[in-house]
């Protein structure tokens, strides 16, 4: 087998996406309870107060821990995201564009984390949404 070929079976069989890290999970459930003893605590309506209990707990919200908290309320990551909306005229009619120049902004939380193997560029950002009054 190649060089190319070892690199690009490991590349394909490396786990992609963001993974989840056990010991953040377990720090999540030492903070909001065990799942599996009340299970009330995976109820979709229970995500806001899980979201503002990380906030106050760490001071912010991380990729790792929000990555725990889908898995512990068993939901995909982008349901556990909440933004402020605003109208505004230059954007076209049925986009919306949400602000991604740090690694931890909203939309790098929804959309795909690959980069191009060869420019190690990020994908560019894009993905379908729906918008509800809150």
């Amino acid at each position: 087998m190649s060089s190319n070929e070892q690199k690009l079976k490991r590349r394909c069989s490396a786990l992609r996406g963001r993974q989840l890290e056990p010991a953040v999970l377990s720090e999540l459930r030492v903070l909001l309870g065990d799942e599996d003893v009340d299970p009330s605590l995976r109820h979709r309506d229970r995500l806001i107060e899980h979201l503002h209990a990380l906030q106050d707990t760490y001071g912010y919200l991380s990729m790792p821990r929000l990555r725990a908290l889908a898995t512990f309320m068993n939901l995909p990551m982008a349901a556990i995201i909440t933004l402020t909306a605003r109208a505004d005229q230059a954007m076209p009619e049925g986009m919306v564009f949400v602000p991604f120049a740090f690694v931890e902004a909203a939309a790098n939380l929804l959309t795909n984390p690959a980069l191009d193997p060869d420019g190690k560029i990020p994908e560019f950002k894009y993905a379908a949404c729906r918008l509800s009054p809150a």
